[in-house]
């Protein structure tokens, strides 16, 4: 592949072409979820493009503390949602479903797991492949529109000059009819592992320190020592470092002198570049730094939780949540005139104080009815518990007898 034909595809956005081209093979395969090629490092940089050496994979990527925080707020987030299948009523009100096909699917997703898991790491795969794959296991007899489904690791998935492979199965048309893939609004956290690279980077120098390894050290004979040959040379630096490795205090004799090239920790501003990737990283997912534990770089001053909550919701979660909408509304999934809302008010409901407060203001508005506010805004069943005190039932009997 010429140099020319590279640019053009990455101008052109061609991904599995040059995924193909970078292992040297038209007929290769390209894995869901990949996108990295061989090119030079100030090339690819230029263009936004990931290269082999600094690839990394999702397992790295969670032992980046900002990494496995981000993603346990979005996808975890996510995941504790409820997914609710509406209609419109013939008032023209919405009307949850709460009989047929959606909701039997959505109640349950995978009956092998919980709803929460399934949720949990879909979100997951869209996060860091930028896809996330379900395929239906089982279908209602009558209407043929899923009622579960499972959960498909995008690493399981291939492509191949349009064929589709699960664990190296090419799939049948009726197999591929039970796909549902999910798109998400970006490539995928894994498509920026320079900056990742980076903060794995950091985290090797802060280890290094951390055991009294410093960044560069060499070894040299003390003057008027006698020259070493290859082979001490190389006993000599085995010797120091094993003992690097087991000892945290090092011994020298008169022949041997030791030497540092390079910075300590405070010199080197570890600690504030360590910070300065965890902003990056908050900025890749579309996140306010300060819920990383990064500094945000703002002249804000004054900001209440619930603003913070509804900024985490429509500007970082958005996106992930009208991916679900939908997909899942489509008629492929849903029957027609079905729609799928993911119900954001567990996130957005404040204290129980709050959550009482606008309860009353609703009641009294017209708005909502006392079971809705129990029910929306409490989390509480819509009538009393069975057994529950009543008011009057709550006064010591008279006499003061027990």
């Amino acid at each position: 592949m010429g140099f020319r034909d590279t640019l053009r595809q990455i101008w052109t956005g061609d991904q599995e072409a040059l995924y193909r081209a970078s292992l040297g093979d038209p007929l290769q395969v390209v894995q869901s979820g990949s996108r990295a090629v061989d090119l030079p490092v100030d090339v690819a940089a230029g263009f936004g493009v990931t290269v082999s050496e600094d690839r990394v994979t999702r397992r790295q990527a969670m032992s980046i503390p900002a990494v496995k925080r981000g993603r346990s707020i979005i996808a975890g987030g996510i995941g504790t949602l409820s997914f609710v299948p509406t209609r419109a009523g013939k008032d023209g009100a919405v009307e949850r479903v709460t009989s047929g096909s959606a909701a039997i699917l959505l109640a349950r997703l995978d009956p092998m797991a919980t709803p929460q898991f399934t949720k949990t790491w879909t979100v997951d795969d869209m996060l860091f492949y930028g896809i996330g794959w379900w395929f239906v296991t089982e279908r209602d007899t009558s209407t043929n529109y899923p009622t579960a489904v499972r959960r498909i690791a995008p690493e399981r998935v291939r492509i191949t000059l349009g064929t589709i492979y699960v664990d190296n199965h090419p799939l049948s048309a009726a197999e591929v009819a039970n796909l549902i893939r999910f798109d998400a609004p970006d490539e995928g956290l894994l498509c920026a592992s320079r900056a990742l690279r980076t903060c794995l980077d950091l985290e090797d120098a802060v280890r290094r320190n951390a055991k009294g390894q410093p960044p560069q050290d060499y070894l040299r004979p003390a003057e008027g020592a006698p020259e070493l040959t290859a082979p001490q040379v190389d006993a000599l630096l085995d010797a120091w470092e094993l003992a690097r490795r087991t000892r945290s205090t090092a011994w020298l004799n008169r022949a041997v002198e030791h030497g540092v090239v390079g910075f300590d920790p405070q010199k080197g501003q570890l600690a504030e570049a360590r910070q300065y990737q965890a902003a990056e990283v908050a900025r890749l997912l579309n996140m306010d730094p300060g819920r990383l534990g990064a500094p945000s770089g703002d002249s804000r001053t004054y900001s209440t939780q619930e603003g913070e909550r509804r900024d985490l919701v429509d500007v970082t979660l958005r996106p992930y949540l009208s991916a679900f909408q939908e997909r899942l509304s489509m008629p492929d999934v849903t029957p027609h005139g079905t729609s799928v809302l993911v119900d954001t008010l567990p996130l957005l409901r404040g204290t129980t104080t709050d959550a009482i407060n606008a309860g009353a203001l609703a009641v009294s508005s017209g708005l909502m009815s006392d079971q809705e506010v129990r029910v929306d805004l409490l989390g509480r069943p819509a009538v009393p518990e069975l057994g529950a005190l009543s008011p009057a039932a709550a006064q010591p009997p008279a006499g003061g007898g027990s």
